[in-house]
């Protein structure tokens, strides 16, 4: 091995640590690693910068903040009225097409994360009964269309910088 491999095996060891150690810091540890990295030489600004700003990221970005909004609104209160019912299999039903149908618009993981607190305010129904069935069925949407996960977002910027279309 040369002793560039030798630093960066070192650099990416130092980086597990302080992720480790300082869990609240890892802006800070990313900024830093990829600053050191810079500065040895082993990336170019132009490299740095395109990286940076990914339309993939930026998508994923977009699609959270309308999610949030979704959630701070009444909108998602007014829909989840109708997913719960009385009937836990009926509001497993309801809440599992919702999520799926819903996921595939939206990030997957925002659905998820906007659908949890209306859940855990529902009282007809045993919380963890609903929570994974309705993970399984986000996840499921979210890979049918582009949008849907993060991961087909950077995996299509990618192939989009290789010169193929989207």
């Amino acid at each position: 091995m040369t002793p560039t491999m030798y630093l960066l095996s070192a650099l990416l060891v130092i980086l597990i640590a302080l992720l480790i150690k300082f869990q609240q810091h890892t802006t800070a540890i990313f900024g830093g690693v990829l600053l050191l990295i810079f500065a040895f030489g082993w990336i170019d600004s132009a490299t740095l910068l395109g990286n940076a700003a990914n339309e993939g990221l930026a998508t994923l970005v977009l699609l959270i903040l309308i999610s949030y909004a979704l959630e701070k609104t009444s909108v998602l209160t007014h829909l989840t009225r109708h997913l719960f019912s009385k009937s836990e299999r009926s509001s497993i039903i309801r809440t599992i097409a919702f999520s799926g149908v819903s996921s595939a618009v939206l990030n997957n993981t925002a659905v998820v994360a906007a659908m949890i607190s209306s859940i855990q305010k529902n009282h007809n129904i045993n919380t963890s009964r609903i929570l994974l069935p309705m993970c399984f069925a986000a996840t499921l949407g979210g890979t049918m269309t582009l949008i849907g996960t993060s991961t087909n977002l950077v995996v299509n910027s990618m192939w989009m910088k290789q010169g193929h279309e989207a």
